[in-house]
């Protein structure tokens, strides 16, 4: 059987910043900013996730965007792929004061939750895959390299 799918590349900034976007091609159809508070990106999410086949809707969620995965799942999405380069959770500072703590414990849980329900984690090096398998308890299979 072969099915045509339709996929979705959904970020939470300009689609010149994310460093998934050097990755597509400028005419890419389907491209999805989402801004907005908590609630507004849940709405947008779920108006979005409710009029797609979920067998055959794939949802590309580009990096630093990790947070979207969990919403994406949260509103029904089946096939979410993260492109997530690195964790979120390796980019915070060494600082210690209470809002650096509660950013790292944070980060920590986005990335946890976001990887756990993507289908699939792109990460930009072996390294990545084995210590990022190690911190968040996930199959090495469930992460791919894109250099």
């Amino acid at each position: 059987m072969n099915q045509n799918y339709t996929t979705y590349y959904i970020s939470l900034v300009d689609f010149n910043y994310s460093r998934s976007a050097t990755f597509l091609n400028n005419e890419a159809s389907n491209k999805v900013v989402i801004l907005g508070n908590v609630f507004s990106k849940y709405r947008n999410i779920r108006k979005l996730v409710k009029f797609q086949n979920k067998k055959t809707t794939i949802f590309v969620v580009m990096s630093p965007s990790h947070q979207l995965s969990i919403l994406l799942r949260i509103a029904g999405a089946n096939k979410i792929i993260l492109d997530a380069g690195w964790p979120l959770s390796d980019s915070t500072s060494a600082k210690i004061d209470v809002v650096s703590i509660f950013r790292k414990i944070s980060n920590y849980l986005i990335d946890f939750l976001s990887f756990k329900v993507s289908k699939m984690i792109i990460l930009e090096s072996p390294e990545q895959i084995l210590y990022s398998s190690k911190k968040f308890l996930i199959k090495e299979k469930k992460f791919t390299q894109r250099s």
